[in-house]
């Protein structure tokens, strides 16, 4: 609660300073597995996003397991998605297929529509980051019965199948196959 308020106060006046605090904690060996102070790099993503997105993907293409619990924050509370599709792919351009492994593997695959980022990769990227989105699609956790949760993720891949995008329906082949 008082890090939400803190962070508010720290974002109107500096929001890259807050970015690399929340970096600091969320990156740690101290830090939680569900760190909801990493929301505020969402808001700061809004406020300056390039200059955030720097900071968090340096994080992200440590190979510490630091970096894949802050991955795992990105992920759960899905941060990548305020991230501007032009800011990614610029990123992109100077990290190649490693820094778009760890886009993949922190960002949020939901059953609903996929995200420009998501379809970013899967149309420009290679199968290793393609495998990637299917384990983020595929893992994670829910509430009620497994059969449920199993038959929404079948609904949505077929639904990808009918993507224009080749390789989104193959993609959403792949997954099918898998479920």
């Amino acid at each position: 609660f008082y890090w939400e308020r803190l962070g508010q106060k720290a974002l109107a006046v500096d929001p890259i300073r807050l970015a690399g605090s929340v970096l600091r904690i969320a990156s740690s060996d101290d830090a939680s597995y569900l760190d909801h102070r990493v929301n505020l790099l969402s808001q700061a993503l809004r406020v300056n996003p390039e200059a955030t997105w720097q900071e968090i993907g340096r994080v992200l293409l440590d190979e510490s397991r630091n970096a894949h619990r802050l991955s795992w924050n990105l992920q759960r509370l899905g941060v990548i998605g305020a991230v501007p599709l032009p800011t990614i792919t610029d990123w992109l351009q100077r990290h190649g297929e490693r820094g778009a492994l760890v886009v993949a593997e922190s960002a949020r695959v939901t059953t609903g529509a996929l995200t420009p980022i998501v379809r970013f990769l899967l149309m420009k990227s290679g199968e290793r980051v393609a495998r990637a989105l299917s384990r983020t699609f595929l893992s994670g956790e829910w509430w009620g019965d497994e059969s449920s949760h199993l038959q929404q993720k079948i609904e949505a891949a077929r639904r990808w199948l009918a993507d224009p995008e080749v390789t989104i329906s193959q993609w959403a082949t792949s997954l099918l196959s898998s479920l």
